[in-house]
């Protein structure tokens, strides 16, 4: 059994997950914060870091999806959620890369907008596992908001690629994807809080 801290409704196994909730959501908000600066600055330099940034808030987003389920009763899950599981971890390394890539000055504009690109993909096939511990009526409202993020951030970024204010509609998109992953976490942490402070 595991041990438990002065608060007995949280153990010592389950801490770390509250923990990473509370980092990707200081992470949405300095990629926002990022992302306004560099709209401000026409930065290609803060613009690099803002896509940095939230990939890590998509790793640590990603890697809190898996401990929730591990520590749920949910049965095991098929190859189709495995993948859904998964997504934002996928994301978040691959929009890492594009960000380290943008910030040596390979192709700036192009990965970031690429960039945008996956991070609103990530979060379109991630949106497909949350709902699964929530209630129909609920569940539906707040996948189909992940699932409209997402599209947004695809758009904006396929329009930047088109030529069309690239770094403006792509530190745009971060803003809107940072938006949406911030509360992705936010329901994901009521869930785990209703799975163990009411079990």
């Amino acid at each position: 059994m595991a041990e438990t801290f002065e608060n007995p409704t949280i153990t010592r196994d389950e801490r770390p997950i509250f923990m990473g909730y509370i980092i990707v959501g200081i992470l949405c908000a300095i990629a926002i914060a990022l992302a306004i600066i560099g709209l401000a600055s026409y930065s290609l330099l803060v613009s690099s870091i803002t896509v940095i940034v939230l990939a890590a808030a998509f790793l640590l987003e990603g890697s809190s999806m898996v401990r929730f389920f591990h520590y749920s009763t949910r049965p095991s899950e098929s190859s189709i959620e495995t993948f859904e599981l998964s997504a934002e971890v996928i994301g978040g390394a691959a929009g890492l890369v594009l960000g380290i890539l943008a910030l040596a000055n390979i192709l700036p504009v192009t990965l970031i907008a690429v960039s945008a690109i996956v991070y609103g993909a990530a979060l379109v096939l991630g949106a497909a596992f949350t709902p699964h511990f929530e209630s129909q009526e609920v569940r539906t409202g707040k996948t189909s908001f992940e699932i409209l993020i997402g599209i947004v951030g695809v758009i904006l970024g396929i329009m930047a690629l088109m030529g069309i204010n690239p770094l403006v509609l792509s530190l745009i998109a971060m803003i809107v994807l940072a938006f949406g992953t911030f509360m992705t976490e936010t329901s994901l942490k009521n869930s785990v809080s209703k799975i163990y402070i009411h079990k």
